[in-house]
Protein backbone atom coordinates (compact mmCIF):
# COMPACT_ATOMS: atom_id res chain seq x y z
CA UNK A 1 0.00 0.00 0.00
CA UNK A 2 2.95 2.59 0.59
CA UNK A 3 4.76 1.68 -2.57
CA UNK A 4 0.65 2.58 -4.11
CA UNK A 5 0.37 5.46 -2.21
CA UNK A 6 3.90 6.97 -3.29
CA UNK A 7 2.99 6.08 -6.80
CA UNK A 8 0.01 8.22 -6.86
CA UNK A 9 1.09 10.80 -4.97
CA UNK A 10 4.23 11.25 -7.13
CA UNK A 11 2.65 10.79 -10.47
CA UNK A 12 0.04 13.18 -9.59
CA UNK A 13 2.73 15.93 -8.87
CA UNK A 14 4.46 14.84 -11.71
CA UNK A 15 1.31 15.40 -13.98
CA UNK A 16 0.65 18.69 -11.96
CA UNK A 17 3.91 20.12 -12.85
CA UNK A 18 3.70 18.98 -16.46
CA UNK A 19 0.74 21.02 -16.46
CA UNK A 20 1.64 23.93 -15.08
CA UNK A 21 4.65 23.86 -16.89
CA UNK A 22 2.60 23.40 -20.19
CA UNK A 23 0.25 26.19 -19.80
CA UNK A 24 2.65 28.49 -18.15
CA UNK A 25 4.98 27.97 -20.68
CA UNK A 26 2.57 28.57 -23.32
CA UNK A 27 0.53 31.92 -21.33
CA UNK A 28 4.17 33.20 -20.92
CA UNK A 29 4.98 32.74 -25.02
CA UNK A 30 1.84 34.37 -25.95
CA UNK A 31 2.23 37.27 -23.71
CA UNK A 32 5.43 37.90 -24.69
CA UNK A 33 5.03 37.70 -28.61
CA UNK A 34 1.99 39.88 -27.90
CA UNK A 35 4.16 42.47 -25.84
CA UNK A 36 6.88 42.71 -28.30
CA UNK A 37 5.09 43.13 -31.21
CA UNK A 38 3.02 45.72 -29.35
CA UNK A 39 6.07 47.47 -28.03
CA UNK A 40 8.13 47.75 -31.38
CA UNK A 41 5.22 48.96 -33.68
CA UNK A 42 4.14 51.52 -30.66
CA UNK A 43 7.92 52.69 -31.17
CA UNK A 44 7.49 52.89 -34.91
CA UNK A 45 4.53 54.84 -34.63
CA UNK A 46 5.71 57.57 -32.54
CA UNK A 47 8.87 57.48 -34.70
CA UNK A 48 6.35 58.01 -37.80
CA UNK A 49 4.39 60.32 -36.17
CA UNK A 50 7.51 62.62 -35.30
CA UNK A 51 8.05 62.78 -39.04
CA UNK A 52 11.68 61.31 -38.73
CA UNK A 53 13.65 60.67 -42.35
CA UNK A 54 14.10 56.49 -42.48
CA UNK A 55 17.77 56.96 -42.89
CA UNK A 56 17.75 58.19 -38.79
CA UNK A 57 15.20 55.56 -37.72
CA UNK A 58 17.50 52.81 -37.76
CA UNK A 59 19.46 54.42 -34.90
CA UNK A 60 16.86 55.92 -33.31
CA UNK A 61 15.37 52.63 -33.07
CA UNK A 62 18.63 51.25 -31.72
CA UNK A 63 18.72 53.86 -28.88
CA UNK A 64 15.29 52.85 -27.60
CA UNK A 65 14.55 49.07 -27.97
CA UNK A 66 16.68 46.39 -26.73
CA UNK A 67 16.63 44.55 -30.01
CA UNK A 68 17.74 44.88 -32.95
CA UNK A 69 15.27 46.12 -35.96
CA UNK A 70 15.28 46.71 -39.99
CA UNK A 71 14.50 49.50 -41.12
CA UNK A 72 13.46 49.88 -45.00
CA UNK A 73 11.70 52.59 -47.09
CA UNK A 74 10.18 51.39 -50.34
CA UNK A 75 8.66 53.64 -53.23
CA UNK A 76 5.10 53.06 -54.15
CA UNK A 77 5.93 50.63 -56.84
CA UNK A 78 8.55 48.03 -54.60
CA UNK A 79 12.12 49.75 -55.24
CA UNK A 80 14.26 50.08 -52.10
CA UNK A 81 15.08 53.54 -51.61
CA UNK A 82 16.78 52.62 -48.47
CA UNK A 83 17.64 49.58 -46.20
CA UNK A 84 19.04 49.49 -43.23
CA UNK A 85 20.66 46.26 -43.47
CA UNK A 86 24.64 45.60 -43.86
CA UNK A 87 23.28 42.93 -47.49
CA UNK A 88 22.69 45.13 -50.43
CA UNK A 89 19.38 44.65 -51.10
CA UNK A 90 18.20 46.26 -54.40
CA UNK A 91 15.50 43.27 -55.83
CA UNK A 92 11.59 45.08 -55.99
CA UNK A 93 9.18 44.34 -53.05
CA UNK A 94 5.94 44.74 -54.81
CA UNK A 95 4.94 41.35 -54.02
CA UNK A 96 5.88 41.39 -50.57
CA UNK A 97 2.33 40.34 -48.39
CA UNK A 98 3.56 43.12 -46.00
CA UNK A 99 3.92 45.49 -48.95
CA UNK A 100 0.85 44.72 -50.97
CA UNK A 101 -1.28 45.01 -47.70
CA UNK A 102 -0.15 48.21 -46.25
CA UNK A 103 -0.71 49.63 -49.41
CA UNK A 104 -3.98 48.46 -49.75
CA UNK A 105 -5.35 49.08 -45.94
CA UNK A 106 -2.58 51.45 -44.77
CA UNK A 107 -0.47 49.27 -42.68
CA UNK A 108 -0.08 45.50 -42.09
CA UNK A 109 1.79 42.88 -39.71
CA UNK A 110 3.36 39.73 -41.33
CA UNK A 111 5.39 36.71 -39.52
CA UNK A 112 7.27 34.98 -42.78
CA UNK A 113 10.60 34.14 -43.85
CA UNK A 114 12.30 36.56 -45.63
CA UNK A 115 13.59 35.90 -48.80
CA UNK A 116 16.99 38.10 -49.01
CA UNK A 117 18.11 37.05 -45.41
CA UNK A 118 16.64 33.56 -45.07
CA UNK A 119 15.36 34.10 -41.41
CA UNK A 120 12.31 34.06 -39.97
CA UNK A 121 10.84 37.49 -39.25
CA UNK A 122 7.82 39.74 -37.98
CA UNK A 123 7.43 42.61 -40.10
CA UNK A 124 5.34 45.95 -39.62
CA UNK A 125 4.31 47.99 -42.32
CA UNK A 126 3.02 51.61 -42.80
CA UNK A 127 2.69 54.05 -45.59
CA UNK A 128 4.64 57.05 -45.57
CA UNK A 129 5.74 59.85 -46.93
CA UNK A 130 4.53 58.58 -50.31
CA UNK A 131 5.66 55.50 -50.71
CA UNK A 132 5.96 52.53 -47.73
CA UNK A 133 7.97 51.95 -44.54
CA UNK A 134 8.88 48.44 -43.25
CA UNK A 135 10.10 47.83 -39.78
CA UNK A 136 11.61 43.87 -39.35
CA UNK A 137 12.33 42.50 -36.15
CA UNK A 138 14.31 38.63 -36.51
CA UNK A 139 11.66 36.06 -34.94
CA UNK A 140 14.11 33.76 -33.24
CA UNK A 141 15.03 35.19 -30.44
CA UNK A 142 11.14 34.97 -29.20
CA UNK A 143 11.91 31.38 -30.04
CA UNK A 144 15.10 30.82 -28.15
CA UNK A 145 13.50 32.56 -25.81
CA UNK A 146 10.93 29.81 -25.53
CA UNK A 147 13.53 27.00 -25.05
CA UNK A 148 14.83 28.77 -22.68
CA UNK A 149 11.74 29.33 -20.62
CA UNK A 150 10.92 24.92 -21.72
CA UNK A 151 14.59 24.56 -20.47
CA UNK A 152 13.97 26.35 -17.19
CA UNK A 153 10.67 24.34 -16.59
CA UNK A 154 11.96 21.14 -17.17
CA UNK A 155 14.88 21.68 -14.12
CA UNK A 156 11.91 23.39 -12.13
CA UNK A 157 9.71 20.36 -12.60
CA UNK A 158 12.61 17.24 -11.70
CA UNK A 159 13.54 19.56 -8.51
CA UNK A 160 9.84 19.24 -7.81
CA UNK A 161 9.61 15.49 -8.96
CA UNK A 162 12.25 14.46 -6.97
CA UNK A 163 11.21 17.11 -3.13
CA UNK A 164 7.52 15.34 -3.80
CA UNK A 165 9.19 11.78 -3.95
CA UNK A 166 10.65 12.30 -0.84
CA UNK A 167 7.90 13.41 0.78
CA UNK A 168 5.53 11.10 -0.71
CA UNK A 169 7.80 8.07 1.02
CA UNK A 170 7.28 10.21 4.38
CA UNK A 171 3.92 10.58 3.90
CA UNK A 172 2.72 7.13 2.74
CA UNK A 173 4.81 5.66 5.98
CA UNK A 174 3.13 7.75 8.28
CA UNK A 175 -0.69 7.39 6.99
CA UNK A 176 -0.17 3.52 6.20
CA UNK A 177 2.25 2.34 9.66
CA UNK A 178 -0.11 4.01 12.13
CA UNK A 179 -2.87 2.84 10.27
CA UNK A 180 -1.74 -1.18 10.77
CA UNK A 181 -0.41 -0.76 14.11
CA UNK A 182 -4.10 -0.04 15.23
CA UNK A 183 -5.50 -2.58 13.15
CA UNK A 184 -3.12 -4.86 14.60
CA UNK A 185 -3.54 -3.79 18.14
CA UNK A 186 -7.63 -4.19 17.34
CA UNK A 187 -7.45 -7.91 16.33
CA UNK A 188 -6.07 -8.71 19.57
CA UNK A 189 -8.15 -5.87 21.74
CA UNK A 190 -10.51 -9.11 23.45
CA UNK A 191 -7.49 -10.65 24.95
CA UNK A 192 -7.25 -9.49 29.02
CA UNK A 193 -4.36 -7.35 29.93
CA UNK A 194 -3.73 -6.47 26.50
CA UNK A 195 -1.13 -3.43 26.02
CA UNK A 196 -2.72 0.20 25.52
CA UNK A 197 -2.89 1.62 21.92
CA UNK A 198 0.01 3.50 21.38
CA UNK A 199 0.00 6.26 19.19
CA UNK A 200 3.05 7.92 17.54
CA UNK A 201 2.86 11.60 18.56
CA UNK A 202 3.03 12.90 14.69
CA UNK A 203 -0.22 10.85 13.93
CA UNK A 204 -2.74 13.00 15.94
CA UNK A 205 -5.63 12.44 14.28
CA UNK A 206 -5.54 8.99 14.97
CA UNK A 207 -5.50 10.16 19.12
CA UNK A 208 -9.27 10.42 19.71
CA UNK A 209 -10.02 7.10 18.02
CA UNK A 210 -7.28 5.63 20.19
CA UNK A 211 -8.41 7.49 23.41
CA UNK A 212 -12.23 6.04 22.97
CA UNK A 213 -11.14 2.56 21.88
CA UNK A 214 -8.95 2.63 25.43
CA UNK A 215 -11.49 4.15 27.07
CA UNK A 216 -14.42 1.48 26.06
CA UNK A 217 -12.16 -1.18 26.77
CA UNK A 218 -10.64 -0.22 30.48
CA UNK A 219 -14.49 -0.10 31.07
CA UNK A 220 -14.96 -3.83 30.10
CA UNK A 221 -12.15 -4.88 32.43
CA UNK A 222 -13.17 -3.23 35.31
CA UNK A 223 -16.66 -4.48 34.87
CA UNK A 224 -15.78 -8.22 34.45
CA UNK A 225 -17.22 -9.46 37.65
CA UNK A 226 -20.48 -8.51 36.39
CA UNK A 227 -20.96 -11.22 34.30
CA UNK A 228 -24.45 -9.56 32.04
CA UNK A 229 -23.05 -5.86 31.98
CA UNK A 230 -19.73 -7.44 30.99
CA UNK A 231 -21.60 -9.25 28.03
CA UNK A 232 -23.71 -5.84 27.16
CA UNK A 233 -20.40 -3.45 27.23
CA UNK A 234 -18.60 -6.14 25.05
CA UNK A 235 -21.65 -6.07 22.28
CA UNK A 236 -21.06 -2.30 22.48
CA UNK A 237 -17.54 -2.10 22.30
CA UNK A 238 -17.86 -5.07 19.07
CA UNK A 239 -20.37 -2.54 17.46
CA UNK A 240 -19.40 0.96 17.96
CA UNK A 241 -15.50 0.14 17.65
CA UNK A 242 -14.91 -3.04 16.06
CA UNK A 243 -17.07 -2.25 13.43
CA UNK A 244 -16.39 1.20 13.10
CA UNK A 245 -12.70 1.37 12.82
CA UNK A 246 -11.43 -2.47 12.45
CA UNK A 247 -13.97 -3.49 9.47
CA UNK A 248 -12.60 -0.30 7.24
CA UNK A 249 -9.00 -0.64 8.94
CA UNK A 250 -8.29 -4.64 7.75
CA UNK A 251 -10.22 -3.85 4.57
CA UNK A 252 -7.97 -1.29 3.98
CA UNK A 253 -4.65 -3.33 4.86
CA UNK A 254 -5.91 -6.37 3.21
CA UNK A 255 -5.96 -4.77 -0.06
CA UNK A 256 -3.21 -2.10 0.17
CA UNK A 257 -1.05 -5.85 0.67
CA UNK A 258 -2.53 -6.86 -2.43
CA UNK A 259 -1.77 -4.21 -4.26
CA UNK A 260 1.75 -4.32 -2.75
CA UNK A 261 2.27 -7.60 -3.47
CA UNK A 262 1.01 -7.37 -6.76
CA UNK A 263 -1.67 -9.60 -6.50
CA UNK A 264 -4.20 -7.23 -8.16
CA UNK A 265 -2.35 -5.23 -11.17
CA UNK A 266 -5.30 -5.33 -13.81
CA UNK A 267 -5.92 -1.66 -14.35
CA UNK A 268 -9.66 -2.46 -13.56
CA UNK A 269 -9.09 -4.56 -10.52
CA UNK A 270 -7.12 -1.02 -9.26
CA UNK A 271 -9.88 1.01 -9.95
CA UNK A 272 -12.29 -1.81 -8.22
CA UNK A 273 -10.25 -2.38 -5.10
CA UNK A 274 -9.01 1.26 -4.67
CA UNK A 275 -12.63 2.54 -4.84
CA UNK A 276 -13.32 0.22 -1.70
CA UNK A 277 -10.45 1.57 0.07
CA UNK A 278 -11.12 4.77 -0.72
CA UNK A 279 -14.81 4.47 0.34
CA UNK A 280 -13.48 2.79 3.68
CA UNK A 281 -11.36 5.46 4.19
CA UNK A 282 -13.98 8.04 3.74
CA UNK A 283 -16.17 5.71 6.16
CA UNK A 284 -13.16 6.17 8.71
CA UNK A 285 -12.82 9.70 8.51
CA UNK A 286 -16.59 10.10 8.97
CA UNK A 287 -16.31 8.43 12.32
CA UNK A 288 -12.72 9.82 13.22
CA UNK A 289 -14.11 13.71 12.48
CA UNK A 290 -17.45 13.63 14.27
CA UNK A 291 -15.32 12.07 17.40
CA UNK A 292 -12.64 15.52 16.81
CA UNK A 293 -15.94 17.77 16.41
CA UNK A 294 -16.90 16.31 19.97
CA UNK A 295 -13.66 16.78 21.48
CA UNK A 296 -13.19 20.58 19.76
CA UNK A 297 -16.26 21.63 21.42
CA UNK A 298 -15.70 20.03 24.74
CA UNK A 299 -12.26 21.44 24.58
CA UNK A 300 -13.30 25.19 23.14
CA UNK A 301 -13.37 27.78 25.26
CA UNK A 302 -17.39 29.59 25.25
CA UNK A 303 -15.32 33.54 26.09
CA UNK A 304 -17.62 35.98 23.73
CA UNK A 305 -14.72 36.43 21.51
CA UNK A 306 -15.49 33.03 19.93
CA UNK A 307 -19.02 33.79 18.72
CA UNK A 308 -21.03 36.31 16.26
CA UNK A 309 -24.44 37.60 16.48
CA UNK A 310 -25.87 35.19 14.40
CA UNK A 311 -29.55 34.71 12.73
CA UNK A 312 -30.46 31.09 13.84
CA UNK A 313 -33.53 31.08 11.17
CA UNK A 314 -30.95 32.06 8.24
CA UNK A 315 -28.59 29.25 9.61
CA UNK A 316 -31.62 26.81 9.63
CA UNK A 317 -32.36 28.03 5.68
CA UNK A 318 -28.53 27.43 5.13
CA UNK A 319 -28.71 23.48 6.95
CA UNK A 320 -32.01 22.92 4.80
CA UNK A 321 -30.38 23.86 1.35
CA UNK A 322 -27.62 21.80 2.14
CA UNK A 323 -29.57 18.78 2.71
CA UNK A 324 -32.67 19.23 0.00
CA UNK A 325 -31.08 16.98 -2.56
CA UNK A 326 -30.75 14.24 -0.33
CA UNK A 327 -34.15 14.71 1.56
CA UNK A 328 -35.21 14.66 -2.29
CA UNK A 329 -33.86 11.31 -2.95
CA UNK A 330 -35.54 9.97 0.09
CA UNK A 331 -39.17 11.11 -1.00
CA UNK A 332 -38.88 13.49 2.14
CA UNK A 333 -40.59 17.33 2.24
CA UNK A 334 -39.00 19.68 4.56
CA UNK A 335 -40.56 22.51 5.52
CA UNK A 336 -38.66 25.65 7.60
CA UNK A 337 -40.83 28.42 9.38
CA UNK A 338 -40.39 30.93 11.86
CA UNK A 339 -38.94 34.59 11.79
CA UNK A 340 -35.70 35.79 12.21
CA UNK A 341 -33.36 35.27 15.40
CA UNK A 342 -30.32 36.23 16.59
CA UNK A 343 -28.00 35.69 19.28
CA UNK A 344 -24.58 35.44 20.27
CA UNK A 345 -23.22 31.74 19.30
CA UNK A 346 -20.47 29.64 16.92
CA UNK A 347 -21.70 29.50 14.26
CA UNK A 348 -20.17 27.09 12.68
CA UNK A 349 -20.98 25.10 16.16
CA UNK A 350 -24.46 26.10 15.73
CA UNK A 351 -24.91 25.41 11.70
CA UNK A 352 -23.39 21.87 12.65
CA UNK A 353 -26.28 21.39 15.53
CA UNK A 354 -29.02 21.79 12.73
CA UNK A 355 -27.65 19.65 10.14
CA UNK A 356 -27.02 17.08 12.57
CA UNK A 357 -30.75 17.23 13.58
CA UNK A 358 -32.43 17.47 9.88
CA UNK A 359 -30.08 14.78 8.68
CA UNK A 360 -31.75 12.37 11.74
CA UNK A 361 -35.02 13.33 10.63
CA UNK A 362 -34.43 12.48 7.21
CA UNK A 363 -32.64 9.44 7.89
CA UNK A 364 -34.87 7.86 10.51
CA UNK A 365 -38.47 9.12 8.45
CA UNK A 366 -40.60 7.08 5.84
CA UNK A 367 -41.08 7.47 2.34
CA UNK A 368 -43.06 10.04 1.59
CA UNK A 369 -42.32 11.32 5.02
CA UNK A 370 -41.82 15.30 5.99
CA UNK A 371 -39.49 16.99 8.11
CA UNK A 372 -40.88 20.92 9.55
CA UNK A 373 -37.85 22.94 11.17
CA UNK A 374 -38.62 26.20 12.89
CA UNK A 375 -37.40 28.86 14.89
CA UNK A 376 -38.88 31.17 17.19
CA UNK A 377 -38.35 33.38 20.31
CA UNK A 378 -39.36 31.95 23.19
CA UNK A 379 -42.69 33.59 25.20
CA UNK A 380 -39.85 36.30 27.10
CA UNK A 381 -38.42 37.56 24.21
CA UNK A 382 -34.24 36.35 24.66
CA UNK A 383 -32.62 33.68 23.33
CA UNK A 384 -33.90 31.18 20.94
CA UNK A 385 -36.03 28.08 20.18
CA UNK A 386 -35.38 25.37 17.35
CA UNK A 387 -37.64 23.14 16.48
CA UNK A 388 -36.99 19.81 14.30
CA UNK A 389 -40.00 17.42 13.80
CA UNK A 390 -40.49 14.56 11.60
CA UNK A 391 -43.23 12.23 11.27
CA UNK A 392 -40.38 9.15 10.79
CA UNK A 393 -40.33 5.65 12.08
CA UNK A 394 -39.81 7.47 16.06
CA UNK A 395 -37.90 6.17 18.63
CA UNK A 396 -38.83 3.72 21.37
CA UNK A 397 -39.39 5.09 25.04
CA UNK A 398 -36.69 2.32 26.58
CA UNK A 399 -33.86 3.88 24.14
CA UNK A 400 -34.82 7.97 24.89
CA UNK A 401 -32.75 8.57 27.77
CA UNK A 402 -29.72 7.06 25.81
CA UNK A 403 -29.74 8.27 22.00
CA UNK A 404 -27.61 11.68 22.90
CA UNK A 405 -24.47 9.07 24.38
CA UNK A 406 -21.39 8.57 22.16
CA UNK A 407 -22.23 5.56 19.85
CA UNK A 408 -25.42 4.63 20.94
CA UNK A 409 -28.01 3.28 18.28
CA UNK A 410 -31.28 2.25 18.32
CA UNK A 411 -30.79 0.13 15.10
CA UNK A 412 -27.34 -0.50 13.90
CA UNK A 413 -28.53 -1.78 10.86
CA UNK A 414 -30.36 1.18 9.71
CA UNK A 415 -27.72 3.33 10.90
CA UNK A 416 -25.63 1.03 9.04
CA UNK A 417 -27.63 1.51 5.54
CA UNK A 418 -27.70 5.27 6.16
CA UNK A 419 -24.31 5.88 6.78
CA UNK A 420 -24.42 6.75 10.93
CA UNK A 421 -21.38 7.00 13.29
CA UNK A 422 -23.59 7.23 16.62
CA UNK A 423 -21.93 9.97 17.03
CA UNK A 424 -24.60 13.10 15.48
CA UNK A 425 -26.65 12.99 18.04
CA UNK A 426 -23.73 13.23 20.85
CA UNK A 427 -22.55 16.41 18.96
CA UNK A 428 -25.51 18.23 19.10
CA UNK A 429 -25.81 17.62 23.06
CA UNK A 430 -21.87 19.14 23.19
CA UNK A 431 -22.76 21.77 21.42
CA UNK A 432 -26.22 23.05 23.07
CA UNK A 433 -24.28 22.70 25.86
CA UNK A 434 -21.66 25.10 24.61
CA UNK A 435 -24.33 27.67 23.83
CA UNK A 436 -25.97 27.04 27.91
CA UNK A 437 -28.85 25.51 26.35
CA UNK A 438 -30.97 22.59 26.86
CA UNK A 439 -32.52 19.69 25.34
CA UNK A 440 -36.16 18.07 24.94
CA UNK A 441 -37.25 15.29 22.91
CA UNK A 442 -40.51 13.76 22.68
CA UNK A 443 -40.72 10.50 20.00
CA UNK A 444 -43.27 7.82 19.50
CA UNK A 445 -42.70 4.94 17.57
CA UNK A 446 -44.11 5.19 14.01
CA UNK A 447 -45.33 8.59 14.71
CA UNK A 448 -42.39 10.48 14.53
CA UNK A 449 -39.96 12.60 16.29
CA UNK A 450 -39.44 15.81 17.62
CA UNK A 451 -36.37 17.62 19.40
CA UNK A 452 -36.31 21.05 20.60
CA UNK A 453 -32.96 23.36 21.43
CA UNK A 454 -33.91 25.82 23.97
CA UNK A 455 -30.85 28.58 23.51
CA UNK A 456 -30.85 31.00 26.00
CA UNK A 457 -29.33 34.82 25.27
CA UNK A 458 -26.45 35.84 27.94
CA UNK A 459 -27.50 38.52 29.88
CA UNK A 460 -24.42 40.65 28.20
CA UNK A 461 -26.24 39.85 24.98
CA UNK A 462 -29.17 41.47 25.74
CA UNK A 463 -30.23 40.75 22.50
CA UNK A 464 -34.11 41.17 21.46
Amino acid sequence: MQKQIYKTISLSVLAAVLIFGLVAVGVCYSYYQGYTKKDMKHVCNVLMNEGIAPEQMSSRLDAVLDYSVRVSFFSADGSVIFDSAPENVTENHSDRKEFAEALKNGSAEVTRRSDSLDKRMYYYAALYNGGVIRFAREYSGILQLLLIMITIMAVAAGSVVIVSSIISVNIAKRLVLPIEQLAKQLEVIDNTGTEPINIRSDCEELAPVAARIEELYGRLIMQLEDVQKTAQIRREFSANVSHELKTPLTTIKGFGEMLEKGIICMPEEVRKYGGTIYRESERLLGLINDIIKISEVEEANAASEFMTETDIHALAEEAVKCLEEKAEKNGIKITLSGSECRMMVQERYMLELIINLVDNAIKYNKPGGQVWVEVMRPSGGNGCILSVKDNGIGIPEEHQERIFERFYRVDKSRSKLTGGTGLGLSIVKHIAAYHHGTIKLFSRPGEGTQIIVMLPARPEDNLQ
